[in-house]
């Protein structure tokens, strides 16, 4: 899951999520934060923190399985602490645009 790609740090319910930039399709302002298009699907932010390159992640094991949000992928860490890995295709029902 890990390797050289880029990946978009964001934050949103004083949680960080991680994306590959690769599922990425358009980052917008919007109202007072930020809509993400990831597939056909609209993603909401508080904020949008950085691209981060080779971000170290784990999947999620089946200890914490249970405590992960539906929808992730797996666990990293950058600069600006633990973050979340949004699965593109079934992200966590708090990024959702209403």
């Amino acid at each position: 899951m890990g390797g050289r790609s880029l990946w978009l740090v964001l934050r949103r319910g004083g949680c960080l999520w991680g994306i590959r930039s690769e599922h990425v399709r358009l980052v917008t302002g919007c109202g007072e934060g930020y809509c993400v298009v990831v597939g056909d699907r609209s993603l909401v932010a508080d904020e949008v923190l950085r691209v981060h390159l080779d971000l170290n992640v784990r999947p999620v094991g089946p200890i914490v399985r249970g405590l992960a949000p539906p929808g992730s992928a797996g666990f990293g860490v950058c600069e600006h602490g633990p973050l979340v890995v949004i699965d593109p295709q079934c992200p966590p029902a708090v990024l959702a645009a209403k």
